[in-house]
């Protein structure tokens, strides 16, 4: 008798692996008849016209249904994959297939019951009706509409697949020739369709509804919204009333928008919030109240924008807390009081946009602050005092401090600075000589250190190598212009210039303004 530990054993499970490995595979199973027919008949109703997915934003459009031919395998068609047993369709991506029609609302199509996933996103459907058969797909797990021209209420049918993992229904506003919301196609939830989602869909982890009308839905429907939710955009639903706030505390919420909802009202929640969130967007929102303390609680946050809001009282000093944290937008709110020191300790911050608030006092002037910031805006406070030394020497590429009382003298650029692309210091008190460093500051294409009061003489050639600058403003100062006639200075993209109140030594004003 041979021994499992036996050499011929072994010999012998070698020889039965290899003729395992070696023998030719099962038959690929063709996709059947009816699914094939159904497919195709869906594809007739539409035509190709590239322009129906102009605006898609993952991949170039492809128009894939080019390649579905009668008496092939519809399996190998692309945009199709199949079930390696049974052959049945079970993911069908359409997405930027420049399809353009009216979607049917009773096809064969609907036939396909064993799809798991469907996205039909960037697309021109032609204000077409979303069908309620498109609840028929019990298996259904990945559904994506957006973008594709659907227009109407939003069927409650929808709500039927119990096994979404991921909803994608987001209606993109039209704009008009100059960026204003014009009248158009528009998809609606109403109450019974968001009940249903909000009841029924136990699984999902990603809802996005971005410039749905839900003008008509209490922000209360969203009180049971599925724990297992991870990301949640609500970003121009037309949402009105107060939110609520466990929709915060969602234990597994990573995502959450909800910009440009102008009347949805609400409070972040004060205390025993501790939650996953990475991206926090509520901007444009009639949110109101200080920001709590407990915000230091949330670990994972990499984003926070608040921005044109109701926010008030003091920047929570717990912020300092958010070691993740890559962007802090909260301008263009009432915050008052000083910018708290433990901001510094943001290593990983790159884009800090604090303007149009009420904020005073002097910059924190800790040592290694923001070593990685290349975005700040203090803008329209009321800041007051020297400007720190790390301001000189961290990787900007814009800096606006304009509107502020800050005094003193305008320090040496280091050359970490040598990307800035634009520096507001405008309406402060700076005093002293314009620092010799933007010289060599030559990607700057925006300087505007007006109304200050910089005195002293500077050289038409500062500017000299300045190609990229567009814009400079050196007007309301006591500065003085020396030049060398025999030189000429051509910035070939300088589109405005301001030197009005520039007293000019061996050189014309018109001679300035065109040559420099």
């Amino acid at each position: 008798m041979v021994g499992y530990h036996s050499p011929t054993f072994n010999l012998l499970l070698c020889f039965h692996f290899i003729s395992v490995l070696c023998s030719p595979s099962s038959p690929t199973h063709l996709c059947s008849p009816n699914q094939s027919a159904a497919l195709f008949q869906f594809k007739t109703h539409f035509s190709i016209n590239q322009t129906a997915s102009k605006d898609c934003e993952y991949s170039y459009p492809k128009a894939k249904t080019t390649s579905w031919k009668k008496g092939t395998d519809c399996c190998i068609w692309d945009g199709v994959s199949c079930d390696n047993i049974t052959g049945e369709v079970i993911s069908l991506d359409l997405s930027c297939s420049c399809l353009s029609g009216t979607f049917p609302s009773n096809t064969t199509f609907f036939l396909l019951s064993s799809l798991q996933r469907l996205d039909l996103s960037f697309n021109d459907f032609r204000k077409s009706k979303i069908s309620s058969n498109f609840g028929r797909f019990p298996s259904l797990t990945h559904l994506n509409l957006s973008y594709s021209w659907f227009s109407g209420p939003v069927p409650h049918e929808i709500s039927y697949l119990s096994n979404l993992v991921s909803l994608h229904l987001s209606d993109r506003p039209i704009t008009d020739l100059i960026g204003f919301q014009a009248p158009g196609p528009i998809l609606k939830l109403e109450k019974s369709a968001v009940n249903g989602i909000v009841r029924n869909l136990t699984k999902v982890r990603e809802i996005y509804l971005d410039g749905i009308d839900m003008s008509s839905i209490d922000p209360n429907s969203f009180v049971n919204l599925s724990y297992s939710l991870a990301s949640l955009s609500l970003f121009r639903c037309h949402l009105r009333g107060k939110l609520p706030d466990n929709i915060f505390k969602l234990p597994n919420i990573e995502y959450l928008s909800l910009d440009e909802n102008s009347k949805l009202t609400g409070q972040f929640p004060k205390s025993n919030w501790s939650s996953p969130l990475v991206i926090l967007s509520a901007s444009f929102t009639s949110l109101s109240g200080e920001l709590p303390e407990s915000f230091g609680d949330l670990k994972s946050l990499a984003g926070l924008a608040l921005l044109s809001s109701n926010f008030s009282g003091s920047i929570p000093r717990s912020l300092g807390n958010l070691t993740e944290l890559e962007f802090l937008f909260l301008s263009h709110n009432y915050f008052s009081g000083k910018i708290p020191s433990s901001l510094t300790n943001l290593a990983k911050l790159s884009l800090l946009s604090l303007d149009w608030n009420q904020l005073e006092g002097s910059l924190p002037d800790t040592p290694n602050a923001f070593p990685n910031l290349g975005f700040l805006d203090l803008s329209n406070n009321l800041l007051s005092g020297t400007t720190p030394s790390w301001l000189y020497t961290i990787p900007l590429l814009l800096l606006n401090l304009g509107n502020n009382q800050f005094i003193g003298h305008i320090s040496e650029f280091q050359n970490r600075l040598l990307s800035l692309n634009m520096l507001v210091l405008k309406n402060n008190i700076f005093r002293g000589p314009i620092p010799s460093s933007i010289s060599k500051l030559v990607n700057l294409s925006f300087l505007d250190l007006s109304s200050n009061k910089l005195n002293g003489t500077i050289s038409s050639d500062m500017f000299s190598e300045l190609h990229s600058l567009q814009y400079l403003d050196l007007s309301s100062n006591t500065l003085s212009l020396s030049s060398n006639n025999s030189v000429t200075y051509v910035l070939r993209n300088l589109e405005h210039i301001y030197v009005l109140v520039i007293e000019m030594r061996g050189a014309n004003l018109l001679e300035f303004s065109a040559k420099i």
